[in-house]
């Protein structure tokens, strides 16, 4: 496979791998926020590299720490909703190459009944922002409009919360209820997210969507579900690491590393040529 993209999701703070040549990192929790407010050159310095790009995927508390780190780090990326494309086109190939990835980042939180409930034990701030029914309505639609227009050979929604988890808190029934069918709509190949403190690779069975779930960056061993629905489930783990994926045009390759970079689990998926 030529690899032409290589993206590590969610590194363990403590305990720096090293991913040489990677293009981008994405940090799917609160663990990269954190990184830069407690020292963003213990995760930064490595990748200085102007065209290296660290990438977040924002809840509230990242989004309003946004102008700040910036100033710290201008390759930093956080906005509650956002599209981003990268081209898997190589220097071999032919003038004119469209190949390339949509990666398209939503902002989950607002989807998920409990943080509305007055027996909510958490504090949110929702000032300055839109009714929940209207922040939903327009997520939604945008990512739909989105999906609707893209041509990438590899589509990949990025999220906070799980849709598919055998971890700690399980399936998001908001998200399956209304974000999923967007997704099997859409035929898109991947959803990335964390908020479960494990390592996963799930298939959907009538869709083909993927959901990855990276969320062993720091806090892990919640527990993996025995007894839940299995259907799908191709990897699951209870312990740090983190996920990396590989793609060129055609083939793209999923790993998972434990917390010292040991490769645990690889998966093959493959574009037709057509």
């Amino acid at each position: 496979m030529v690899s032409t993209i290589n993206l590590w999701w969610l590194l363990r703070w403590d305990k720096w791998v090293p991913c040489w040549g990677s293009r981008s990192l994405s940090a799917l929790g609160i663990t990269s926020t954190i990184l830069a407010l407690l020292g963003w050159t213990i995760f930064s310095s490595p990748h200085r590299s102007p065209t290296f790009t660290l990438l977040q995927v924002c809840r509230l508390g990242g989004m309003q720490m946004d102008p700040y780190i910036q100033l710290r780090d201008d390759r930093w990326i956080c906005q509650r909703e956002y599209h981003l494309q990268y081209s898997l086109c190589t220097d071999s190939m032919k003038e004119g190459c469209k190949m390339h990835v949509d990666f398209f980042f939503i902002d989950t939180t607002p989807f998920v009944d409990d943080y509305w409930a007055a027996s909510q034990t958490h504090t949110f701030d929702w000032r300055g922002l839109a009714s929940r029914e209207e922040q939903l309505r327009n997520q939604l639609q945008s990512l739909n409009d989105k999906l609707e227009t893209s041509t990438a050979n590899w589509k990949v929604v990025v999220g906070h919360h799980t849709i598919r988890s055998m971890g700690y808190h399980g399936d998001t029934p908001e998200l399956v209820k209304n974000l999923l069918p967007i997704l099997k709509k859409h035929r898109v190949d991947l959803y990335v997210n964390g908020h479960d403190h494990t390592l996963q690779h799930i298939k959907d069975q009538d869709s083909g969507v993927h959901f990855v779930t990276s969320g062993g960056g720091s806090k892990a061993w919640d527990g993996v579900r025995s007894s839940e629905n299995t259907e799908g489930v191709l990897f699951a783990y209870d312990g740090q690491g983190f996920a990396a994926i590989s793609m060129g045009p055609h083939e793209l390759l999923l790993s998972f590393h434990d917390g010292l970079g040991n490769t645990i689990y690889t998966a093959h998926l493959h574009k037709s040529r057509h």
